[in-house]
């Protein structure tokens, strides 16, 4: 497989040379950023971002750019899980409104990019001048990326060894790609920051489902599908399989049951357990289930606080591996299967068509 990433005709960025705390808002298009903000960069070029993990100390790089967005409706570049319709209700009107509102690329990743950075390096190279992000849990190096030749600005061809999946922006891409097809010109291109996904970690979402039931009318129901054990406090999962309940202040480890079924433990949640026990038909759009970033453990256990009337199911993250392996099998998982980090910040890399 191989794609064609297209350099920004002109990128917007946080000012080279300086360190920052915090970043442009622009979550609903770049024309709500305060004049002064940002600069501009008014050469064709790529951007390379350096991500340190500060609490792995694990290093993370990606290159970006723009992709057309037909690669996202003609198979070309894969979804890898469903989309909510509320979300891509109101990521359209954003779009419209706005001309055009992606405040941030979308994160796109393959098993690995370590080959096509050693090929690529030996002709292209990043500026001396860069933008520093301070995040909370990282931070960012952003540097313009170019081509040593005379022309500097022919496309650079990825040649894949694997999938290339959208990691992290499926209502973003969706949406542009289905405006750019009824001829919204704005949309005709998306940005985009890939990784490998061999420097990627997958986290988990949370199922926060709206429902008054005690542990006394929950347990039996749930007992269908799950062992469980009472806990003292909110132990985090620990391997596949394995589920925290947390229902009306008391903890519970569910552990799945065999029973044949070899989906992953999320398609196997939202498409059979859910439907049973919550009469949750289709979780891309049943308004009683939310979906909340699982926290990352501390101490083995997943610090948050729960709320009256709130059901709450913390699953273990899907394995990298597992990721591609379902996406070579052609499954679409449900909505908010995976939490990939590092995630590219709003305000950092903007394009704006």
């Amino acid at each position: 497989m191989s794609i064609k990433l297209h350099p920004f005709p002109s990128l917007l960025h946080p000012t080279f040379g300086k360190s920052f705390t915090a970043l442009p808002f622009t979550q609903d298009g770049v024309r709500l950023v305060p004049d002064g903000e940002l600069m501009t960069t008014d050469v064709s070029t790529f951007a390379e971002l350096r991500i340190h993990t500060n609490h792995t100390q694990a290093e993370t790089r990606g290159i970006c750019g723009l992709i057309p967005s037909s690669a996202f409706l003609d198979g070309t570049i894969r979804p890898h899980e469903k989309t909510l319709l509320s979300r891509l209700q109101q990521q359209e009107a954003t779009v419209l409104a706005n001309n055009g509102a992606l405040s941030k690329p979308v994160l796109l990743t393959v098993p690995s990019l370590r080959t096509w950075w050693k090929t690529t390096d030996e002709g292209h190279a990043a500026s001396d001048q860069e933008t520093i992000f301070n995040g909370l849990n990282n931070d960012y190096e952003l540097r313009l990326y170019q081509s040593q030749s005379a022309t500097r600005t022919l496309p650079i061809t990825l040649d894949l060894t694997g999938p290339l999946v959208i990691a992290d922006g499926h209502h973003r891409a969706e949406t542009h790609a289905r405006l750019s097809a009824r001829g919204e010109t704005s949309c005709d291109f998306i940005p985009v920051c890939i990784i490998g996904g061999d420097e990627l970690t997958i986290g988990a979402f949370t199922r926060v489902i709206t429902d008054n039931q005690s542990p006394s009318e929950l347990l039996p129901e749930l007992g269908f599908f799950f062992e469980h054990e009472r806990l003292a406090g909110p132990e985090a999962p620990t391997k596949a399989g394995e589920w925290l309940l947390v229902c009306q202040d008391a903890y519970y480890r569910l552990t799945r049951k065999p029973n044949g079924d070899e989906s992953t433990d999320y398609q196997w949640l939202d498409y059979t357990v859910l439907s049973r026990v919550f009469n949750i038909m289709d979780t891309r759009s049943d308004e009683r289930i939310l979906f909340k970033p699982t926290p990352d453990p501390q101490d083995g256990r997943l610090e948050f606080t729960p709320e009256t009337g709130k059901v709450y199911l913390c699953g273990f993250p899907l394995p990298v591996a597992t990721f591609f392996s379902e996406v070579e099998a052609g499954n679409c998982l449900p909505p908010k299967s995976t939490r990939f980090e590092p995630r590219v910040p709003s305000g950092l890399v903007i394009w704006k068509p």
